[in-house]
Formats: structure tokens, C-alpha cells, sequence
């Protein structure tokens, strides 16, 4: 005999499976309309059976392992040293675009006014002058302190180098030219223009060739 509990058990597996191999209901027009947000779901056939899946983010597949993906980038990742353009410059020299154009135009000045001075015509008694002025040796000048802060500049009995003394550049170049008079003029020209407009922005030694 069988066992009334067993019996119930096959009755209730075999309606299961009638049920479960049904075919699905057709959808008529009057079912509502699927929305956009009823995507998220699918409907996956697995051996007859309808299942239901609903698509969840696969939270576990991230972790810190992903910081890895972020790509760095050296503020000097050129081989000479040369930054980029995705982070601020750090160098410490800034180019003053107003400030070399005023040392260029002063510059320009100081050439054109020497050019000037050194396009005279010769001059015997201005040879004679200048390199006098260049090798003589003048007293040196000291200064003396008064009372109340006041001060008062006197000669000594000691004399001073002389400006072909002082700068042994021009000497040099000076001797070089010995013997021909009109070169002498034009460096001894271009000395005491030098020395008269020292201060000025742009001045140069134009003895010294470049």
C-alpha cells in the first residue's frame, strides 16, 4: 500500500510541472505598455522555465586595485627637463616681455649715439686731448668728515691709476693700434663715450669686439 503522505506528494510534483510547461499568457492590447524603466529586468529561457533577472552592479569587481587605471603625469615627463601643460609652470624665471623691449631700445639708443661720436672727422688736437686724459695720473681724492654730518672731499699727495690702469681691456686694445693715429681717436672716442654714459641701460664696452 501506499503510503497517503507519499501519495499527496506526487500529486502535488505532478501538478507542478503541468502549470510550469504551460504556455505563457499572450499579451493583449489591453496589457499596459512596457516602460523604460522595466529594462533593467530580463527574461532568461532556462529549461522551460521563465526566471526572472534583474540586473544589479557587480559591486565585488570593485576595489582599490582600480586606482591603478588612473594614469599620472610628472610635472617633467619630457626627457630635457621641459614641463607640461597640464599642471601650472613651476620655474622661477619669468620672462618680462616690456623689460627686455626697454633694454633693447636703450641699448639701440647707446649704439646710435656712440655711431655719432665715432663718425666725426679726424681730429689731431682731439687725439692729443683724449690720450692725454687716458694716461695721465690725477691726485686721489678722499673725504673728510665735519661735524653735524657734514662731509669734504680734498686731495692727497698720492696719486691714482690712471684709465689705462684701470681697465687693462682698453689698454690692450689700445697698444694693438700703435702707430696708427685715426684707430687711436676712434677707441679713445669710444672710451670716454663709455665712461660718460655708463649708467645708462644698454651701455657696452665698445672696445671689446663681440
Amino acid at each position: 500500500a501506499v503510503d497517503k503522505d507519499y501519495m499527496r506528494y506526487l500529486i502535488w510534483l505532478v501538478d507542478s510541472l503541468t502549470d510550469s510547461t504551460a504556455e505563457p499568457d499572450v499579451p493583449s492590447d489591453l496589457d499596459p505598455p512596457v516602460i523604460e524603466t522595466q529594462k533593467d529586468s530580463t527574461i532568461v529561457p532556462e529549461e522551460g522555465l521563465l526566471v526572472k533577472v534583474k540586473a544589479e552592479p557587480d559591486l565585488e569587481s570593485w576595489s582599490d586595485d582600480d586606482d591603478d587605471d588612473i594614469i599620472a603625469i610628472s610635472d617633467f615627463p619630457f626627457p630635457d627637463g621641459e614641463g607640461t601643460p597640464f599642471v601650472a609652470s613651476k620655474s622661477k624665471s619669468v620672462i618680462d616681455l616690456e623689460k627686455e623691449s626697454a633694454e633693447d631700445e636703450s641699448s639701440s639708443c647707446f649704439r646710435r649715439n656712440l655711431m655719432d661720436v665715432l663718425k666725426k672727422p679726424y681730429n689731431e688736437t682731439e687725439l692729443l686731448m683724449l690720450s692725454g686724459r687716458a694716461s695721465v695720473k690725477r691726485p686721489v681724492t678722499r673725504c673728510r668728515e665735519l661735524r653735524k654730518g657734514r662731509e669734504s672731499n680734498y686731495e692727497t699727495d698720492e696719486l691714482g691709476d690712471s684709465y689705462l690702469e684701470q681697465f687693462p681691456d682698453f689698454d690692450e686694445e689700445y697698444k694693438r693700434v700703435e702707430g696708427d693715429d685715426r684707430e687711436k681717436l676712434e677707441l679713445l672716442r669710444g672710451f670716454f663715450f663709455f665712461l660718460e654714459n655708463v649708467s645708462q641701460v644698454g651701455a657696452f664696452k665698445p672696445w671689446i669686439k663681440k
